[in-house]
């Protein structure tokens, strides 16, 4: 399988063979590839299997699916449909799915996809596209659609992948953090990015001043266990008597303060062949916390992962087994 950095030119050439791909890279290589079998996200940042964060706005990231597959459909969704993503999905395989950071149909997502039909009955996994840090006031993200190779700052595209009878794909993650010992439970009022109250080992209070006076770490993400995975939901900014994040918090959802976990990733790993993996950005920026990495790990740096629903500060890899 193909997988790697390659040329504007070189991936041109894989595109006009009729291969099937998962792209990233600048926006501007990507509006300069012809149409095709694959999906793209904008991102200037790679991670390779040695443990570095590369920035390139010179090489597009390729993931190639051809080889291994029965087939796959490529489509576009913006928050009016959306939530089909499940009904459309294969019966046997996975779907990939880039979404714009920001865009309306990310928050759709990330808000309401456990509620919607047929959630997590076939694997969902993918990335929110970014920007170069640098340009965080005014960069823009878009993913593109090799049916119509456009920027689009509205829609997320998906492929949607069929696996022969006898293979199989699972979704896995790593998180380089664990709940804090001690931690009290944490459980919030509403649905969203923006929190305010939280009943905090049975007493409603300020979150905000909870996380002031007790001096919390927010570059420790909140945690919490959803079906027994670890999820992370990262702290954007406290401001004022308000906390904001980069994941939606769940009302009903317990969710503990986090710290660094020392388990070594690579015992983590199931079996099959690592057909895709992407990491969040935030963990490059604090490599003292998060130093450690799947060495396996090959693919984009992104804004935020899905692994059936969106998550924060994870690793997110995909598999694809034999039965």
């Amino acid at each position: 399988m193909i997988q790697g950095l390659y040329s504007l030119e070189e991936v041109s050439r894989l595109i006009s063979e009729g291969k099937f791909l998962l792209l990233a890279g600048d926006e501007i290589l990507l509006t300069k590839l012809p149409p095709g079998n694959w999906i793209a996200g904008t991102t200037p940042y790679f991670m390779t299997s040695n443990r570095e964060m590369i920035t390139s706005q010179e090489h597009i990231f390729v993931s190639q699916l051809s080889g291994f597959i029965t087939g796959a459909t490529i489509r576009e969704y913006d928050e009016t449909n959306i939530r089909n993503i499940y009904v459309d999905a294969p019966v046997n395989g996975f779907t990939m799915l880039i979404a714009p950071n920001s865009s309306k149909v990310l928050f759709e997502y990330a808000l309401n996809a456990p509620n919607y039909p047929k959630f997590a009955c076939t694997p969902v996994c993918g990335w929110i596209a970014g920007w170069l840090l640098k340009e965080t006031l005014t960069g823009k993200s878009y993913s593109v659609s090799g049916l119509n190779p456009v920027l689009l700052d509205n829609k997320a595209v998906a492929m949607h992948v069929s696996l022969p009878a006898n293979k199989y794909a699972e979704i896995n993650m790593f998180s380089s953090f664990k709940a804090q010992p001690g931690s009290p439970s944490i459980m919030f009022d509403d649905d969203g990015w923006v929190q305010e109250n939280a009943v905090i080992d049975g007493v409603r209070q300020n979150f905000a001043e909870y996380i002031r006076k007790n001096r919390i770490k927010t570059e420790y993400p909140l945690i919490s266990n959803y079906a027994g995975a670890p999820v992370c939901v990262s702290y954007l900014k406290t401001e004022g008597n308000k906390v904001y994040t980069y994941a939606p918090i769940f009302k009903g959802v317990e969710f503990h303060f986090s710290e660094t976990s020392r388990q070594a990733p690579g015992l983590l790993l199931s079996g099959g062949d690592i057909i895709y993996s992407m990491s969040c950005i935030l963990n490059f920026q604090r490599p003292e916390l998060c130093g450690t990495y799947i060495e396996k790990m090959n693919g984009p740096v992104t804004f935020g992962e899905i692994a059936y629903q969106l998550v924060n500060q994870t690793t997110v890899y995909l598999t694809v087994g034999e039965l």
